[in-house]
């Protein structure tokens, strides 16, 4: 009895250490802070614009410019390649944690994102009109250049575009569910 004890409390701090430490991103010697975004912005009838995203701890974190207008929108200085800094800004509205993913399921899902990156984009497709832009997004952080790569799995609503890689629709999919579980 006391085997099996200790053994359980072997694994907790297995699991608890392998946990508080950051997620190795592929790409990079040190380690990236944002892992993944789901965003939503529209300007149809207002500004709005919130989201939510997942850090290198598994922390799901919920973001909201609610009443801020369209010029005092979040503008990074270039699309799809980002600054930690700038990243951060982006976040820091109304940031609330939401939950905790499981770090061997986010680290599954973290390696699968350099492979996402290799897929091609299918051309937009228009669904919708004035029903703005939801994408879902992973990041690759490089280190030479101590910026985030953008690297997009899907845009729903006024316009569909999926990245075709194998890897970046199961991402797109878990993103999705994320929320929900």
């Amino acid at each position: 009895m006391n085997r099996l004890i200790l053994l359980n409390v072997f694994l907790a701090v297995l699991i608890f250490v392998g946990c508080s430490t950051s997620i190795i991103d592929p790409i990079s010697s040190t380690n990236p802070k944002i892992l993944f975004e789901v965003e939503y912005m529209n300007g149809a009838w207002g500004w709005e614009h919130w989201g939510w995203y997942i850090d290198d701890l598994g922390c799901v974190y919920t973001y909201s410019y609610g009443g801020v207008s369209y010029e005092g929108r979040w503008n990074p200085q270039r699309a799809g390649i980002y600054t930690e800094n700038e990243l951060l800004e982006k976040f820091n509205h109304s940031k609330e944690l939401v939950k905790q993913i499981d770090c061997n399921e986010l680290s599954h899902m973290t390696m699968l994102i350099p492979y996402a990156r290799k897929g091609k984009l299918s051309d937009p497709v228009g669904v919708m009109w004035d029903a703005g832009s939801l994408t879902y997004k992973g990041y690759l952080y490089d280190e030479s250049k101590n910026e985030y790569i953008a690297v997009l799995l899907r845009e729903e609503c006024n316009y569909y575009i999926e990245n075709l890689s194998p890897e970046a629709k199961i991402l797109a999919d878990w993103l999705k569910s994320v929320r929900k579980k």
